[in-house]
């Protein structure tokens, strides 16, 4: 039977966007080329948690359940320690809608942030930014059953609706320096399913263009980078019939 899966929508951190990318090319857009599928972009931001990854993911799909018929997500995953903090506007929603004022709290009156969107593409206040990211300073084995618990959140949520999906780490898939011996998150761990995650809290694409390519441009993935990165991304989904 013939898949009916047309588009590719890429949703993760700044490690999956065009925001350094000259010409806008990058993971996503490779990856979905290499497919013949059609780009979604827009759902790739810097300064992404976690939390607004899933929760981009959800919306995304929720809002047009056509999509879980016709869309393929491709998910970069991001550090545990990074916490998102919603707030009333986000510019880089167009697709979802502009935040009514007060669906979340008072931050937006707070902030003053802008809750429209000037014709010209601008906004009057520099922390509109609708999503604001810190560090969580949580033990390292907290952020470690943090990063396990958000996958299969995600991965959950993919199968209870039928989405078909691929999840990679973008940046670091453990806290920081890697310190965890997930001995005892075993039953966890066991519980991803491996041919839709790419090497789950064992690879990213940071360690793989970072530390051992040098692909790099300001400390995220050059061109190239995303180039080599979306070969290693389209084996693994066509090797793993991913869109069937």
């Amino acid at each position: 039977m013939k898949s009916q899966i047309e588009n590719l929508v890429s949703i993760g951190c700044s490690y999956m966007t065009t925001y350094f990318s000259d010409p806008p090319n990058h993971t996503g857009t490779e990856v979905a080329q290499s497919l013949g599928l059609k780009h979604i972009d827009g759902w790739s931001r810097c300064g992404a948690s976690n939390d607004e990854i899933i929760a981009k993911a959800q919306m995304f799909f929720l809002k047009d359940r056509e999509r879980v018929r016709d869309t393929f997500a491709l998910i970069g995953m991001t550090e545990s320690q990074r916490v998102g903090t919603m707030e009333n506007w986000f510019i880089h929603w167009p697709d979802l809608c502009i935040w009514d004022k007060d669906w979340f709290s008072e931050q937006g009156d707070e902030k003053e942030i802008s809750l429209k969107t000037p014709e010209d593409g601008s906004y009057k206040n520099e922390q509109s930014v609708g999503w604001t990211t810190h560090t969580n300073r949580m033990k390292s084995g907290d952020l470690a059953f943090r990063a396990i618990s958000q996958a299969l959140e995600l991965q959950n949520f993919f199968k209870f609706m039928g989405i078909k999906y691929c999840i990679y780490h973008g940046v670091r898939p453990w806290p920081i320096y890697e310190r965890i011996k997930p001995h005892g998150l075993k039953y966890l761990l066991d519980s991803i399913d491996e041919t839709c995650f790419y090497l789950p809290f064992k690879y990213s694409h940071c360690r793989k263009i970072h530390d051992e390519e040098g692909l790099i441009y300001k400390g995220h993935p050059n061109f190239e980078g995303h180039k080599v990165w979306s070969k290693e991304i389209t084996s693994f989904i066509e090797k793993n019939e991913l869109l069937k």
